[in-house]
């Protein structure tokens, strides 16, 4: 089992319920919260990219067929007084049959993508390397290294917003709502010349994308344990590697400069107030460019605000110079709605 830094997560979990929610997640969000924490003491982290492993599939790319994974206790009472003898066999049967289904569309999926082209020339150009470790089962061999879906389309993001900013110039990088920290592992793993890397998320989110970053990038990882201790965050005037996993309310303390923002998802599942403190936050930083990937015209029931609406946030602080693209998906026949073709913005 992964060991995991358990001194940590208390200290987060103990500050975040002290937090002014100004910086904190959307209500949807804050309602998950206590199933999350109960999966981390709980279950193996090593296997949270796995089948059934709980609420963390909102973020990272594991799958579920068994609904009791991710019940709440009420529910689980509810359920489990109905889940008896016939029940509990019809329901077990059903598990089955779902599961072989997602067996023959992880099958379908990797077919699709060794057969395609775009996906051959991504692997051949970039590093996917240890993309598909703690349990993950979305995932497909390609010149005999395993790498994840997620990691694919990940990559695919990425090359289109490299050819429409100054990526391989940039130095410094921002991220606000990593998820549990891939995309700040495939920047890191192919962008040698960005060497300061501040990744921020609400929690317990940030706990799994500080562990998960520590795993592949050890003491370059400077988590909240250490940043709560300071009174001012900011990078080291050096080429050392530093990336730096803070929660939401430790932004406050940062004195630094980013050359270049990432925003995947998150800011339409958030507020206006929520979007507009993270925007004087940017402006503070003075962020040379920017890039937000939004659902498909917004078509969530999580999303509380429009494209319209960013647009009108962004420019109270006197952004207008928007550039808006279609990002095309890799796999083309996946029906969940975050699979789509999503919308891409950048922001110089």
């Amino acid at each position: 089992m992964y060991k995991l830094n358990y001194k940590l997560f208390n200290l987060l979990k103990k500050n975040y319920y002290k937090t002014n929610q100004n910086d904190g997640p959307p209500k949807w969000w804050a309602r998950k919260i206590s199933r999350l924490e109960k999966d981390i003491q709980n279950k193996d982290f090593s296997n949270f990219r796995g089948i059934d492993t709980g609420m963390n599939t909102s973020f990272s790319d594991s799958e579920n067929t068994d609904i009791r994974t991710i019940l709440g206790e009420k529910k689980k009472i509810i359920f489990n007084i109905f889940n008896q003898s016939l029940i509990a066999k019809i329901f077990n049967q059903q598990i089955n049959i779902t599961n072989k289904y997602l067996s023959r569309f992880l099958g379908a999926s990797q077919n699709y993508y060794l057969h395609n082209d775009k996906v051959l020339k991504l692997t051949k150009n970039y590093d996917l390397s240890n993309t598909a470790g703690f349990g993950c089962i979305s995932k497909v061999k390609i010149n005999n290294s395993e790498v994840s879906f997620r990691a694919l389309e990940m990559i695919n993001k990425i090359n289109e917003i490299r050819g429409l900013t100054n990526l391989e110039k940039s130095k410094t990088y921002c991220e606000i709502g990593g998820g549990f920290g891939l995309n700040a592992q495939l920047i890191l793993n192919n962008f040698k010349n960005i060497k300061k890397f501040l990744y921020i998320d609400t929690y317990p989110t940030i706990f799994y994308g500080t562990e998960y970053l520590r795993n592949y990038f050890n003491n370059n990882v400077i988590d909240y344990s250490e940043t709560i201790e300071m009174k001012e965050i900011k990078f080291s005037d050096d080429d050392k590697l530093q990336i730096f996993c803070i929660p939401s309310w430790e932004m406050k303390k940062l004195n630094v400069e980013i050359d270049h923002f990432h925003n995947a998802f998150s800011f339409v599942e958030m507020n206006e107030n929520i979007v507009e403190n993270y925007l004087h936050y940017l402006k503070k930083f003075k962020t040379k460019s920017q890039s937000l990937v939004l659902y498909p015209h917004n078509e969530s029931s999580m999303v509380p605000i429009k494209l319209e609406d960013i647009k009108k946030i962004y420019k109270k602080f006197n952004y207008s110079n928007f550039k808006q693209y279609k990002l095309q998906k890799l796999l083309n026949f996946d029906l969940r709605p975050e699979t789509k073709d999503n919308d891409l913005i950048i922001i110089d």
